[in-house]
């Protein structure tokens, strides 16, 4: 999808996942904040607007009028500021008990990854992206990441498909969708039933940051969104 002009977002407003006219669930994509940076306003249609983060996510905006602020430079994504997994740790394990939410991105709720995505971004600079499917694009490995700064992710009957965690050594802090809150599991307890476990190491979040760097956002800089988890790998 060609992209447009990018406009500035004054409050935060939610992301949904199909046309508010076609679908009266409403289900919901992300949660997008002011400081989340600017939209690319992608179209229109039927109840409201088409827009793009620089994460890539893609979704209606409700409403035609007031959502989005004037018109802004295209953003340019941040280089790592940081490289130290322990670092990543250490902020991680604040969020435990924050309530779970679909689609939520605060304290108030987050699922599992908004959690790495706020975390990655907060600590290393690293914008990755909302979901953790194409999380584990960034450089799928087959088996469980234990390493401190590693994303863990599992497929299991307690948790989402493609759940995902943060490792820290010996344990795995994750927005747990069967306990409704963030927590911290041995590593054992966090493969516990897993049918699949992959992983991605914490070295290649900083050379994905490289990557994309200097790009408006994660589609521009040639990261592909939407592949199916479930394919093997390799």
């Amino acid at each position: 999808m060609a992209g447009g002009p990018w406009h500035a977002l004054v409050e935060p407003v939610a992301l949904l996942a199909a046309s508010p006219a076609e679908d009266p669930r409403r289900p919901l994509a992300t949660i997008l904040r002011p400081q989340d940076g600017p939209v690319q306003r992608l179209g229109e249609g039927p109840g409201g607007r088409v827009v793009r983060g620089r994460d890539g996510t893609v979704g209606w905006l409700e409403g035609s009028e007031g959502v989005l602020g004037s018109e802004v430079p295209a953003p340019t994504l941040a280089a790592p500021r940081g490289d130290d997994p322990a670092a990543l740790v250490r902020a991680a394990r604040p969020w435990i008990g924050a309530p779970y939410r679909l689609g939520g991105v605060t304290a108030e709720g987050i699922d599992c990854s908004a959690l790495v995505q706020r975390l990655v971004e907060s600590v290393l600079g690293v914008l990755v992206p909302r979901h953790s499917s194409d999380q584990l694009q960034i450089a799928p490995r087959a088996g469980e990441g234990r390493a401190a700064g590693d994303l863990s992710f599992v497929w299991s009957d307690r948790e989402a498909r493609c759940h995902v965690g943060i490792a820290t050594g010996t344990t795995v802090v994750h927005a747990s969708l069967s306990r409704r809150r963030v927590v911290e599991d041995p590593v054992e307890g966090f493969l516990a039933g897993a049918r699949r476990a992959m992983h991605v190491p914490f070295a290649e979040l900083l050379a994905f940051g490289r990557r994309v760097a200097g790009a408006p956002s994660l589609v521009a800089a040639g990261f592909e969104l939407g592949r199916d988890p479930d394919a093997p790998v390799g």
